[in-house]
């Protein structure tokens, strides 16, 4: 069987419009998708460049803007469809099932990526002591074990903050979180706040409480 690759168009949509090429074959599309952090909030989101393969056979492809893909050609039966991308580290692969029949199109549910041993998404809420006033408009900084910022972002006007990062495994002064944020160019940590341990990795939601050890209100 040979290598079958074909870019879908696209309609205003998003929609992906493709005809069989032969009357006793047929066609799968669909989206290859992963946990990141937008606007401080958890979401899936498509990722290019992921390749997705038509397990037993030959045919495989490389997914376009939004993490779309769309395969033609597949002769028609029961099949699994796998997604992979190209660092393990980054994300880990998944499978889908889909059965495709003569001359129509089939759409796999959207396959979603896991998270490697290099990446580790943070999310939730920060509060002031009382647990219920968001800390927001205010930066907040996630801190590695020498309590150095690795990235830092401005929770909502509802407490959400989130932080999407990548590191390597043998970083090891990378493999310790703790939340923190600063007041008259000084650092405090959240009274509240789940000590991230040794090697983390994955999707992780921590809420944090008390935004202040001493001193006035910031």
């Amino acid at each position: 069987m040979s290598l079958i690759s074909c870019e879908p168009k696209v309609d205003v949509s998003g929609n992906i419009n493709v005809t069989t090429n032969t009357a006793q074959n047929g066609m799968i599309q669909g989206k290859v998708v992963v946990p990141t952090v937008e606007n401080n909030l958890l979401v899936l989101k498509g990722i290019k460049g992921a390749t997705v393969e038509v397990t037993n056979t030959n045919y495989s492809i490389v997914t376009s803007e939004n993490g779309i893909y769309a395969i033609d050609g597949i002769p028609t039966g029961s099949y699994t469809i796998k997604a992979k991308w190209n660092d393990i580290g980054q994300y880990t692969s998944a499978t889908q099932s889909v059965l495709v029949t003569r001359q129509s199109v089939s759409t796999v549910p959207d396959i979603e990526l896991g998270i490697g041993s290099k990446k580790l998404i943070i999310y939730g809420n920060v509060f002031y002591p009382d647990k219920v006033s968001p800390f927001s408009n205010k930066l907040v900084k996630i801190c590695n074990q020498s309590n150095r910022p690795v990235t830092s972002t401005m929770p909502s006007l509802t407490g959400e903050y989130g932080f999407d990062i990548n590191y390597s495994t043998n970083d090891g002064d990378n493999m310790s979180y703790n939340l923190s944020y600063s007041y008259n160019n000084i650092s405090y940590g959240f009274n509240y706040f789940s000590y991230i341990g040794q090697y983390p990795h994955g999707v992780i939601n921590i809420n944090a409480y008390g935004a202040w050890i001493t001193g006035p209100k910031p």
